[in-house]
């Protein structure tokens, strides 16, 4: 196990808070102090591989050797503009390659990159800038308005470093607002990368706000190298040649180590996606010749209503998995039998990085099945007073492995993420706020998200067990199910649901869907009530903001 650093102890819980970070006996061997930047790109180089692509963007083709040197050129840059080791670099840009220039050159200097989602309004750009103190942001132009607006808000000056587009946006640039191309531009041979201790912070994460403001989550720098090495290896089995897709924002902590991590370490190549639609994703599979797609549900229903599905070669995929929300074994089925491939679902939470547990472990699909923990993680089942759950009890998760929740800041707000803190971690583990279930083979099934658990007539109903059966409906796109208020039942069951393009809600549609339900479900899990809505709130990785709909 490893300490926690005390280079950043003013704004990290008190070291007797951490959970047990475990280091998998493959590496132990990892030196005292390393730089990720060195392992993710600089180690490729010294083996020869300077030509080999390492991203497919659109039309272009870019190799190690060219990302190297706009690393270099990028943090050198940096340097230049006083920005320091562990310094706070705000990263506010979609999925293109400049992004991938932008992080790695961050962890070069020694400082820390601090993703920013494209869709946060100005209001929550000025908490995470503030909560983390951030020094510096990369933002794509055509994103800079919300950020102009942040900087009249904010009490401190902060450096903005402008990715141009094609755009029309002539927006000019202020003071302390710096060109990325300029900075690219001072070519600058290779330098020293500054070596972090294993256990100082490498990457700060927030979590999307589903529940609440967004968490700063803290990743050490051996927890981020250990936990993209051991999901490369045991989930997407990338190899040198390999070529990693989809949709997942790099501004979502799932985004973020999917693809700029995993593929560099596995000696891969990525293919970046700006911007999703089902057409596009699909004929990136096909130019880009992606072996392993990576997707949210939502990506998987549209590329399975769109046309392109049929005309795009899908030939060289070899696997496919789905995170962010469990897909629906109807979605599942008419995938496998269109391309002739399992879609695996993968567990993670962006408190402990990147993936925990996936069915491509497990080697089970659909049920709500989240598979068995990925080799160097632990799992359990535990009741309220902490003790292991039988077989077929439901319980809280409780994971433990290389990474762990580590709040960012727990201090402000009046100490809200220090009491989360100390909820959070027992005895060395990570209590995850999900309930789930473990079999008699030791596969995990999800329930729901504690807030989540519906409460109606004595039950206690996971709502994903509902809307997947609604799911199965011939007219239904899309389904959420929650508990709203009720004085008889103390929480009625309410499902907001999604037509499929060119149904039209028709007089006793809602009955046909209630009676196929009652063919699939017990009576008390039958929804009360049904709301049609034209679409669901969600974030940019398409997960369901129910939070949004309770308050409706």
């Amino acid at each position: 196990m490893v300490e926690p650093s005390m280079d950043l102890e003013e704004y990290l819980p008190p070291k007797e808070l951490w959970p047990d970070l475990v280091v998998p006996e493959e590496f132990k061997d990892l030196p005292d102090q390393f730089n990720l930047t060195e392992y993710l790109l600089e180690n490729h180089l010294r083996e020869g591989r300077a030509d080999q692509t390492v991203i497919y963007f659109e039309d272009e083709k870019i190799t190690y050797g060219e990302i190297a040197r706009n690393v270099n050129s990028l943090g050198k840059s940096f340097i230049d503009l006083g920005i320091a080791p562990r310094d706070r670099i705000g990263v506010r840009m979609t999925n293109r390659p400049q992004a991938i220039i932008a992080n790695l050159a961050i962890l070069k200097i020694g400082a820390i990159p601090v993703p920013v989602p494209p869709l946060w309004s100005a209001k929550e750009i000025v908490y995470v800038t503030e909560d983390a103190l951030l020094r510096a942001m990369v933002v794509d132009r055509f994103l800079l308005g919300a950020v102009r607006q942040a900087e009249k808000l904010l009490t401190s000056d902060m450096l903005i470093i402008v990715v141009d587009d094609n755009s029309a946006n002539d927006m000019p640039l202020g003071d302390r607002h710096y060109a990325f191309s300029d900075l690219l531009a001072r070519e600058s041979e290779n330098f020293a990368s500054f070596k972090l201790k294993q256990n100082d912070i490498a990457v700060l994460l927030y979590t999307s706000g589903t529940t609440g403001p967004p968490k700063g989550c803290a990743q050490t720098t051996s927890g981020v190298f250990i936990s993209s090495s051991l999901v490369a290896k045991n989930i997407y089995g990338l190899h040198e040649g390999g070529i990693l897709g989809g949709p997942a924002p790099i501004s979502f902590a799932a985004g973020f180590g999917t693809f700029v991590f995993i593929p560099l370490i596995s000696r891969g190549a990525i293919s970046l996606l700006p911007k999703f639609s089902p057409e596009g994703l699909l004929k990136n599979i096909a130019r880009h010749k992606v072996t392993v797609l990576t997707g949210i549900p939502t990506a998987y229903r549209k590329m399975l209503g769109s046309k392109a599905l049929d005309t795009c070669d899908l030939s060289s995929l070899r696997l496919c998995t789905v995170g962010g929300d469990a897909l629906d074994d109807a979605t599942l089925e008419t995938w496998k039998a269109k391309t002739g491939l399992p879609v695996w679902l993968n567990y993670g939470i962006t408190e402990t990085f990147h993936v925990l547990l996936s069915t491509r472990i497990g080697k089970i699909l659909g049920g709500n099945s989240i598979g068995k923990p990925v080799p160097g993680y632990e799992a359990r089942v535990l009741d309220g007073d902490g003790h292991p759950c039988a077989s077929g009890v439901m319980g809280t998760l409780a994971v433990r492995g290389p990474t762990g929740t580590i709040y960012w800041n727990p201090r402000r707000n009046g100490g809200r993420l220090m009491k989360s803190q100390q909820m959070i971690v027992k005895n060395g583990w990570n209590m995850v706020d999900d309930y789930v279930v473990q079999d008699d083979t030791a596969n995990f099934r999800y329930v729901c998200r504690q807030d989540d658990m519906i409460k109606s007539s004595g039950y206690r109903l996971g709502p994903e067990e509902i809307e997947s059966v609604i799911l199965e409906h011939p007219s239904v796109q899309e389904a959420v199910v929650i508990g709203v208020p009720d004085s008889i039942r103390g929480q009625a069951i309410k499902a907001f649901v999604v037509l499929k393009k060119g149904v039209i809600r028709r007089p006793g549609l809602e009955g046909e869907i209630k009676e196929f339900c009652r063919d699939h479900i017990a009576l008390y899990k039958l929804p009360h009530i049904f709301e049609f809505v034209l679409d669901l709130p969600k974030t940019a990785m398409g997960k369901i903001i129910r939070k949004h709909l309770r308050a409706s």
